[in-house]
């Protein structure tokens, strides 16, 4: 990129497969795009990725609809994307994330890690297969409130269905820009849109568990906050199950 950036200026545009990307080079020019001129280069460009992640996502001339893009990371930028992006950093950052306070939630989850290094001794194992599972569960006590014992059945497939799907990321963004070889891969993307319905199951299950014994006035982790946030929405929904 920099090599180019000599031939064609500090702002130039390329091809790559199907879709023409610009590339910024240079303080000057990356302070103008994202710090003096960063809301207007804030939206999100169109992604066939999202579009199958996404059943509410739709395009019109590649342009997205905002209304119907929820969520933050595949949002259009927006006023309800600002506050999506508000409500989340704010709710996070009260149950620790990002604070020394998040170190109780992480040591509370290393001793269940050492029992389980302890359970397996002079044995062949898979370290990163079970840090991920105590990573997770970290985040799971955000979430949900709880963990989760590392040889649960739910969990486990959970935990391999996220494992599963970045391992077929790379192919499906080959596929997002070189569309023609599709056809070609509908297994991978029948694979993908799988693993991807498994993943919102689960996580739609752990909101209807929350649902059915919520209490406004115990606000315990992150979905708590989200139910007792669209209970405030007035006919503006802003945040939704999706």
């Amino acid at each position: 990129m920099m090599k180019l950036s000599k031939k064609y200026g500090d702002i130039y545009s390329l091809k790559m497969g199907c879709h023409t990307a610009v590339v910024v080079n240079g303080v000057n020019a990356i302070k103008e795009c994202l710090v003096k001129k960063g809301t207007d280069f804030a939206d999100r460009p169109y992604s066939w990725i999202v579009e199958l992640d996404n059943p509410r996502y739709e395009v019109s001339f590649h342009v997205i609809t905002a209304s119907l893009s929820p969520g933050i990371t595949d949002a259009h930028f927006d006023e309800k994307w600002q506050r999506r992006r508000q409500f989340a950093h704010t709710t996070l950052r009260s149950f620790g994330f990002g604070k020394t306070s998040m170190e109780s939630k992480i040591c509370e989850d290393i001793s269940f890690l050492l029992d389980e290094f302890r359970d397996i001794q002079d044995k062949s194992i898979d370290t990163g297969a079970i840090l991920n599972r105590s990573i997770s569960n970290v985040i799971c006590s955000i979430m949900f409130r709880k963990r989760f014992n590392y040889s649960d059945p739910k969990f486990s497939f959970i935990i391999d269905t996220i494992g599963k799907l970045f391992e077929l990321m790379g192919t499906m963004c080959e596929l997002g820009f070189l569309p023609f070889r599709r056809p070609l891969n509908q297994s991978i993307i029948n694979n993908y849109n799988t693993l991807g319905d498994d993943l919102r199951k689960f996580c739609k299950q752990q909101i209807d568990e929350h649902r059915e014994v919520f209490d406004p006035d115990n606000i315990g982790d992150f979905i708590d906050a989200y139910l007792a946030e669209t209970m405030k929405q007035d006919g503006n929904k802003d945040l939704t199950d999706d």
